[in-house]
């Protein structure tokens, strides 16, 4: 009976040393998950793109520094080219909504989005 119990305390104090290592690993991936979201989202601003694959959907065509939005203006974001409407601007960042102003994509720089291209 005591060689049982022996047993059993070094199955748990082996788990609780993986628990702790597993604890730390995932730690650590969500480090690396942050760094890629930032490294996709600034992607943009640079004029980089991170591989071929990320390619805008849209082209660039009227991507400018100076652009200028006004408030309800239907916009894209250049990133992933997901149509959104400014719904407030302060500190040249536009906050930008989708799904009739519900849904807050987030706040953007004039050159994170570009100007719906309407067509007449």
């Amino acid at each position: 009976m005591e060689g049982m119990l022996t047993f059993t305390g070094l199955v748990v104090i082996v788990f609780g040393i993986l628990q702790i290592i597993l604890f730390f690993k995932i730690w650590r991936m969500t480090d690396d998950i942050r760094e890629i979201k930032n490294k996709y989202l600034n992607a943009g601003e640079s004029g980089e793109t991170a591989s071929p694959a990320d390619s805008s959907p849209l082209p660039n065509k009227d991507k400018t520094e100076n652009a200028t939005f006004e408030t309800g203006e239907l916009v894209i974001r250049i990133s992933d080219g997901k149509q959104m409407r400014i719904k407030e601007c302060s500190n040249n960042k536009y906050s930008c909504y989708t799904n009739n102003g519900t849904v807050h994509e987030g706040d953007f720089s004039a050159s994170e989005i570009k100007k719906f291209p309407y067509k007449k």
